[in-house]
């Protein structure tokens, strides 16, 4: 069997080669938000509860971000002010309550003394 090699000149190897690395080149698509979240419920429970790429690193960085404005208050913020205000509308009516108790018991103690001493 006989072996023929070819010797390119490199004019012509420029013609028959490509000598770009495009195929190698790496691209990176851009995800349409409806991709990020099929793609972000795909991966949901591969994502780690805490860490610097976690669940609770999301929820720092969304949290952040819709602050910015000062128009966002986390539903627990929300919870607790109502309660607090509850708390206080309460306390208030407590201390009306007491008020109104000690009163009558002041009218009752009143009418009790002059029930048992007439001339006063």
């Amino acid at each position: 069997m006989k072996l023929i090699k070819k010797i390119y000149q490199t004019k012509e190897t420029e013609k028959i080669i490509d000598r770009n690395f495009s195929e190698t080149k790496i691209t990176t698509k851009k995800l349409s938000n409806s991709e990020f979240f099929r793609q972000y419920k795909r991966l949901f429970f591969d994502i780690p509860k805490v860490g610097s790429e976690s669940h609770q690193s999301l929820i720092e960085e969304s949290t952040m971000y819709i602050s910015d404005d000062g128009d966002y208050s986390s539903p627990k913020d929300v919870q607790i002010e109502e309660l607090n205000q509850k708390i206080l509308s309460l306390e208030s009516a407590l201390a009306d309550l007491k008020v109104s108790s000690a009163i009558k018991d002041v009218v009752k103690d009143v009418k009790d003394f002059n029930k048992f001493n007439p001339n006063n």
